[in-house]
């Protein structure tokens, strides 16, 4: 219906839009009530829709990710929860030091 298609392309003061958000909570493994209200957006916005917002949440995501020597300093320690947590938090997991030592190398 008209009056739903407008609502899922109200843009929030970041320009994003109710399915983009979605993605991006998505991507930070929310609960499992907060998943199924992101499937229930996706399943009522239709197939054309999602696609066209997860297309937007690769970019949008770009923009969010942040570089982060914790992140490095952390997978050099084997601390798979502390990476978890930066990582869901926009960590950009590719990640280096100054000297260019990459996350997958520490």
């Amino acid at each position: 219906d008209d009056k739903a298609a407008s609502v899922l392309d109200i843009e929030n003061d970041e320009s994003e839009t109710p399915l983009q958000k979605a993605f991006l909570m998505l991507y930070q493994k929310p609960t499992e009530e907060k998943t199924r209200a992101a499937m229930t957006l996706f399943r009522v916005a239709g197939e054309d829709r999602v696609i066209k917002a997860r297309d937007m949440f690769q970019v949008a995501l770009k923009h969010k990710l942040k570089q982060s020597k914790h992140l490095v300093d952390y997978a050099s320690d084997g601390n798979v929860e502390m990476m978890h947590d930066l990582l869901v938090n926009y960590a950009d997991p590719d990640s280096k030091y100054e000297d260019e030592t990459a996350l997958l190398a520490a």
